[in-house]
C-alpha cells in the first residue's frame, strides 16, 4: 500500500496575501503617526488663535467706528450709565452692531472714555491667553497686545 503525501500547511493557491502580524504592525505605525501629526497640529491651539484674529478684526471695526464718530461729531461717545458700551444718537451710522457673544459667547469688548484729553480706548481679552488682550486707545491709533493688569481702564499702559 502507498502512503497518502504528507499534508502541507500552505496550499499554493492561498499563499498570497499578508500575514495578521504584517497587518498589525502597518495598522500600530499608522496609529503613531496620527498621533505625532495630532500633537503637532495642535487644533485647540489653531482654534484659539484663529478666534483671536477674529477678536482683532471685530476691535479693529469698532475702534474705526468711534473714530469716525468722533470726527463727525467733534467728541468721542459717552458711556452714561457704565455698562462699558458708547451710547450716541447717531452712534448707528457709524457702528452697525456693537461686538458682544463674538465669536464665542461671553466675549465682551469694553469701551471707556476720557473726557481731557479726550481719548477713548476698547479692549478684548485674547482666547489664547487670558493674561493679555488686544487693545486699542486713540492716543495710539493702533491695536497693541497687552499683557494683564494693564488691559482694564483708561490707562495707556501696555
Amino acid at each position: 500500500m502507498r502512503k497518502a503525501p504528507a499534508r502541507r500547511f500552505y496550499s499554493q493557491g492561498l499563499t498570497k496575501g499578508f500575514t495578521l502580524v504584517e497587518l498589525l504592525v502597518v495598522i500600530s505605525l499608522i496609529g503613531i503617526l496620527a498621533g505625532v501629526t495630532i500633537s503637532i497640529i495642535n487644533p485647540k491651539k489653531q482654534r484659539q488663535v484663529a478666534e483671536d484674529g477674529i477678536r482683532q478684526a471685530n476691535l479693529q471695526k469698532y475702534a474705526l467706528g468711534i473714530e469716525a464718530y468722533g470726527t463727525a461729531n467733534g467728541s468721542y461717545p459717552t458711556d452714561a450709565n457704565g455698562d462699558g458700551e458708547p451710547e450716541g444718537a447717531d452712534l448707528a451710522t457709524f457702528i452697525s452692531k456693537i461686538p458682544k457673544d463674538e465669536p464665542t459667547v461671553g466675549v465682551t469688548y469694553p469701551y471707556t472714555v476720557v473726557a481731557d484729553p479726550p481719548s477713548f480706548g476698547v479692549f478684548v481679552v485674547k482666547a489664547s491667553d487670558s493674561n493679555a488682550c488686544f487693545k486699542y486707545r486713540s492716543t495710539w491709533g493702533r491695536i497693541r497686545e497687552c499683557v494683564s493688569p494693564n488691559c482694564v481702564g483708561d490707562t495707556d499702559a501696555c
